[in-house]
């Protein structure tokens, strides 16, 4: 009956499926399959007990138990008593449940299951003779065979005097091995002997002469390789790890573990090359179980589940910077490696080989390549737009320069065309100090008012760039901007790159201030600022860096040439932040 109330329920759920699927829509009413089941177990009589475990978790009586898993049953009889019967229904038997057996091990399937099992008073002239696995094991097992008779399960009772043989068999595809044996007397766990020369440390069998109730254990351990891992060669080190744990070369490994191997460069002049990993037994080759390198940083992850002994390698390679430059802004120098565009600056192993494309400004034509720790394997002639480098074992550097086409400056003259100045933070999003935010009202100009250059009778000519006071806008909040001279004098970086004074600069007038951060000594009477500074030019450059700390309500920062190290806040300090004076020469005219 019961059979049939669950099919007629089984096909109603899946018509109401069916149902439910016709116009795409769910029915909250529609029962879900039960997911566990009650497991009821007890002894039919007072002669023993009967426990239960899922896995290491203690199963009382009554309580539920999910499909699928496990329940091992043990009966312990009292003294003068065996296991006589097991009932089950519900579940899948898998393990145990026979006449006399000690356990049974049960797979809870789609219905209740109840256990019982009943005991016997043991017969005159035999005991009990219990054994088990001890611990963890995995799949590892123990039988045992009376000698001259034959196999036996644990709670079996065995004629007083015969000889019992006991063979472990450990779960080897999974690392497992013995351990220990141990016997000891039923009643009151007193430490017993196993026939001599058998149940060694270690051994898979052990003997044992049953003259009383006693109980064998047997106890497993996972096998451990030793894992030796080093670095072939030079560039870096090796590191391994299981978890969050460091191990070191030799180290043993509990068998299935897996280790994390960790290449780390010496520095960014090398990047992982190449892994290994073999037996060490004979040198066979093995596989990892995943191998990660990132490209940026040259650091390498290696992951191997360890199963035998083995060893580790790991080499390096050097790999060196290629940097390169359009001379005075004149122009532009872009480079690719294998199609794709490639980074002033980035490295490249020996044999690499990159292209770079020269473009000049207006007015300018490609004058003359210069390499440096290398040479071209093509192009890279005067006035050749195209070049290619192969690298090789050292860092290379190329740069393109550029020459003006058009007029000369004349004697005596003031000129004025289109000048633009850019200082921009990465940090907080990103800020464009120079050039300011007009977009956002005419308060965020630039600060830099105006740019005139003035030719002296000798024809040499000099640009004076002309600065304000201004705003910008720092996540919502209104910050002002100047050019702060107190702690920083203000220059420039000549044709040869080298940072200079200044010819001059002048401050705002007494009365005509800034405001600084509000730890500054001067916040309440603010600080004048700079309103001017006067430079040489000259029409072979188009790009100058400047000098100068550029300071404002909530922080400063020290422009430069951007090839420093020091962030905010470090007035005079050669920074990272690069501030960036651009002429269009073809725009300059005479006034």
């Amino acid at each position: 009956m019961k059979k049939t109330l669950f099919v007629l329920a089984a096909l109603a759920a899946v018509f109401i499926g069916f149902s439910a699927c016709s116009n795409g829509s769910s029915d909250d009413n529609t029962p879900t399959p039960q997911s566990s089941y009650t497991v009821v177990f007890n002894t039919v009589d007072a002669n023993g007990t009967l426990e239960a475990k899922a896995g290491h978790t203690v199963v009382t009586s009554g309580k539920k138990v999910e499909t699928g898993k496990t329940v091992t049953f043990t009966a312990k009889p009292n003294e003068g008593y065996v296991v006589d019967k097991w009932a089950i229904t519900g579940g899948t038997l898998k393990s145990g449940g026979t006449d006399g057996s000690t356990t049974a091990t049960v797979e809870v399937g789609s219905s209740n299951v109840e256990v019982k099992v009943s005991f016997k008073a043991a017969t005159p002239g035999k005991y009990v003779l219990t054994f088990k696995v001890k611990g963890e094991a995995g799949g590892s097992t123990i039988t045992a065979k009376v000698t001259d008779g034959g196999a036996i399960d644990s709670g079996n009772e065995v004629e007083s005097g015969k000889e019992v043989e006991f063979t472990a068999t450990p779960d080897t595809t999974n690392g497992w091995k013995v351990k220990s044996w141990s016997i000891v007397k039923t009643a009151d766990n007193t430490a017993l002997s196993f026939v001599s020369g058998t149940g060694a440390d270690g051994s898979n069998t052990a003997k044992a002469l049953i003259n009383e109730p006693v109980t064998v254990e047997v106890e497993f351990e996972k096998i451990k390789h030793p894992v030796t891992f080093n670095v072939d060669g030079a560039g870096g080190l090796l590191f391994a790890k299981i978890g969050d744990t460091f191990i070191n070369t030799g180290d043993k490994v509990e068998h299935g573990e897996t280790v994390t191997f960790a290449a780390k460069p010496d520095n960014a002049g090398w990047k992982v090359k190449d892994w290994s990993i073999v037996k060490t037994a004979d040198g066979t080759p093995l596989t990892f179980t995943t191998i990660t390198i990132n490209q940026n940083n040259g650091i390498g992850n290696a992951y191997a589940k360890i199963t035998e002994p083995v060893t580790v390698k790991v080499t390096f390679e050097q790999q060196f910077a290629v940097t390169f430059a359009a001379v005075h802004g004149n122009g532009t120098l872009t480079a690719k490696h294998d199609g794709k565009d490639f980074a002033s600056a980035a490295r490249l192993t020996a044999g690499n080989t990159v292209e770079f494309t020269a473009a000049p400004r207006t007015g300018y034509v490609i004058d003359k390549w210069t390499v440096s720790g290398g040479t071209f394997e093509n192009g890279g002639t005067d006035g050749s737009t195209t070049a290619a480098v192969k690298v090789g074992s050292s860092d290379i550097e190329v740069k393109v320069s550029f020459k003006w086409t058009g007029d000369a400056f004349v004697p005596n003259k003031t000129y004025k065309g289109d000048v633009k100045l850019s200082c921009f933070v990465s940090a907080m999003g990103g800020i464009e100090f120079g050039a300011g935010q007009p977009d956002i009202g005419p308060e965020y100009q630039s600060i830099l008012e105006d740019a005139y250059v003035t030719v002296d009778s000798s024809g040499n000519a000099t640009m004076t760039a002309k600065f304000r006071k201004s705003f910008v806008n720092v996540f919502t909040v209104k910050a002002n901007t100047f050019i702060d001279p107190r702690n920083s004098h203000p220059g420039y970086y000549d044709m040869n790159e080298v940072k200079q004074n200044v010819i001059n600069y002048t401050i705002s007038p007494e009365g005509d201030t800034a405001t600084p951060p509000e730890d500054d000594p001067d916040f309440a009477k603010g600080v004048r600022y700079v309103t001017s500074m006067t430079f040489p030019v000259s029409k072979e450059a188009s790009v100058y860096n400047l000098w100068f700390y550029l300071n404002s309500s909530i922080m400063g920062v020290q422009f430069s040439d951007g090839k420093g190290t020091a962030g905010s806040n470090e007035p005079n300090e050669h920074s990272k932040y690069k501030a960036e004076l651009t002429v269009d020469w073809t725009t300059v005219t005479a006034q």
